[in-house]
């Protein structure tokens, strides 16, 4: 089932007193008790009959749970229920195209002010076609990847992101979307249609990057292998195969018409933007040579679709020629990032181009200081200044595959949601930010990345025990006074439910029956598991206390900071 939370529920064991069992027993004892009507039956009109088939039902029923029980090692049966989740309201601005005004995004008849808060997602097209398995992030035990685009996209909502941003193509070659020139994988293009329309469901915008630099199935070293004379990486930028290839691909993508809602994706304000390509690269070229390809690729989308915005899709680099700028790169002037053709001024200097954006990665580029931080964040406000247009953080992203680089990168991560709000509250250029990338609850990395949870990358949506959101602890009470209290008014439960029960000992604990292994970490009041159960918006319920210290276990939670920043109205 898709879009619902698991709720795992620990049934009573064989050597459960009668006091226990009693509910299942009250039925019966009434109509023991009960007096004979007039034809000599106890109860109901149709008294032995119906409830003799009921009896026998329920002793089958009994039957089957003893043998589960009977199996498992420690006396009791695990099964499976899961909590509808709510669907959310469309919001009527998801039928209206974000366009720019004055160098700001705007979005409605009444140009409602639009700031992006959201994330990146990698092999979302997989996911969303239900491949059986995720390579840079793996599917959750028990659920499909539909399920975790659904999921992953409520939660979204629910925290208040507006865009995500992610591919337009598969990024694995044996689900390759451009099977060869001309043929494409119908299965993964379904995959595509199901996130947009997802997303839309969740109020949630699609930026979608047409081409990667860097992958064999959907990038430039895919285009190599359908088109041989493209015989370097650089060819593919001025050789006509390359882009003709290009050219051929992109028209197949914008002329799509959804297979669940029929819409054109050239015609759909879900997608809040194309970019043109992920991180183009072309490694010892004169600037002239990818400037001269955004400038035709970026007239060529323009002109089969003048609905949706459009950027390069860039990290930002400032060719070494450019002397007043270059400073700003990686290593400084004369380094490898001036020399890979790239000139953010002059890339986002076209007509076709609506906006600026740039990428962030302090440990790759082997630049992790504030300072770096500072002038790379400062030179592109400037540029993007002087050329009147927006600019978000599309791709910002810090190791965190140790406890010490969990607690570094969140200070990394405040100090670009901060930059980015008050030069947003100032008026300046800056309209948003995404962070690489969201984890879902269960998700691991592969082996490369170290493994496990959250590897280099992953964010995980909760830290444990955190206290600007309430985490409930356990108490010996009963599991539906916990799910009574996660269905009360203006609670929403954020994580998969828990059970109640207490270890040996009498200490309160919290079991957790989701993906995750249940590695245990010390807290207040016993033994607890990293994960809790999380609500937000939720009264405290009498009899309940909230406690513990925060723990992290490569954790971090980003918070959606669109809140903090004021809205406004125009009239355009």
């Amino acid at each position: 089932m898709q879009g619902e939370d698991k709720l795992r529920i620990r049934r009573v064991s064989p050597t459960a007193t009668t006091t226990d069992r009693k509910p299942l027993l009250d039925h019966h004892a009434r109509q023991a008790t009960a007096k004979p009507d007039k034809a000599g039956r106890r109860g109901e009109t149709s008294g032995w009959k119906r409830h003799g088939a009921l009896a026998s039902l329920c002793m089958v029923a009994l039957f089957v749970v003893a043998l589960f029980i009977a199996a498992s090692e420690d006396g009791s049966v695990t099964e499976t229920y899961r909590l509808p989740e709510p669907e959310p309201e469309i919001d009527p601005l998801m039928d209206h195209f974000v366009r720019v005004v004055d160098g700001k995004f705007v979005v409605g008849p009444s140009c409602d002010l639009f700031y992006v808060s959201g994330w990146n997602q990698w092999e979302t097209v997989e996911a969303a076609s239900g491949v059986l398995k995720l390579y840079g992030a793996s599917l959750p035990k028990n659920m499909t990847g539909q399920e975790l685009v659904k999921s992953q996209l409520r939660k979204a909502s629910q925290h208040g992101f507006n865009v995500v941003r992610t591919w337009a193509n598969p990024v694995v070659l044996e689900h390759a979307l451009l099977e060869e020139p001309g043929v494409y994988n119908e299965a993964m293009f379904r995959g595509l249609d199901y996130f947009l329309d997802e997303a839309r469901k969740s109020n949630v915008r699609v930026i979608l990057n047409l081409l990667d630099n860097w992958q064999e199935a959907g990038g430039i070293p895919h285009m190599q292998t359908l088109f041989p004379s493209l015989e370097t990486h650089e060819h593919f930028f001025f050789e006509n195969d390359g882009w003709v290839g290009y050219a051929s691909h992109v028209k197949e993508i914008l002329n799509r018409r959804n297979s669940i809602n029929g819409r054109l994706y050239r015609e759909d304000p879900t997608i809040f933007s194309w970019e043109l390509l992920n991180e183009p690269r072309c490694g010892g070229c004169p600037k002239e040579i990818l400037d001269g390809w955004i400038e035709a690729m970026g007239g060529f989308v323009k002109d089969i679709d003048p609905n949706h915005l459009l950027t390069v899709g860039e990290e930002g680099f400032f060719d070494n020629e450019d002397e007043a700028w270059s400073a700003g790169n990686p290593s400084g002037m004369g380094s490898w990032a001036g020399d890979q053709g790239q000139s953010f001024f002059d890339n986002h200097n076209h007509t076709s181009i609506d906006y600026a954006g740039i990428h962030m990665w302090i440990q790759n580029w082997e630049e992790a200081t504030p300072e770096f931080a500072e002038r790379w964040l400062q030179y592109h406000v400037d540029l993007s200044a002087k050329l009147g247009k927006p600019l978000i953080m599309s791709e910002f992203g810090a190791w965190g595959h140790s406890e010490k680089m969990v607690r570094e990168r969140d200070v990394w991560y405040q100090r670009t949601y901060d930059y980015i709000l008050e030069n947003a509250k100032a008026g300046g250029p800056f309209q948003g930010g995404l962070f690489w990338q969201w984890f879902a609850i269960g998700q691991k990395t592969p082996q490369e990345e170290g493994g496990g949870d959250g590897g280099v990358f992953g964010i995980f949506e909760t830290v444990g025990i955190d206290l600007d959101r309430r985490a409930l602890f356990a108490r010996p009470d009963s599991l539906t006074r916990a799910t009574r209290f996660a269905r009360s008014p203006g609670c929403q439960l954020q994580d998969r439910q828990a059970v109640h029960r207490r270890d040996p000992g009498d200490q309160p604990r919290v079991q957790l029956l989701g993906a995750l292994d249940r590695r245990q970490l010390p807290g207040v009041g016993g033994r607890k598991s990293r994960r809790q159960l999380h609500f937000d918006s939720c009264p405290e319920p009498p009899g309940h206390r909230l406690r513990g210290p925060r723990l992290r276990y490569q954790h971090q939670r980003v918070f959606a900071w669109i809140a903090r920043l004021p809205s406004e109205r125009r009239v355009c």
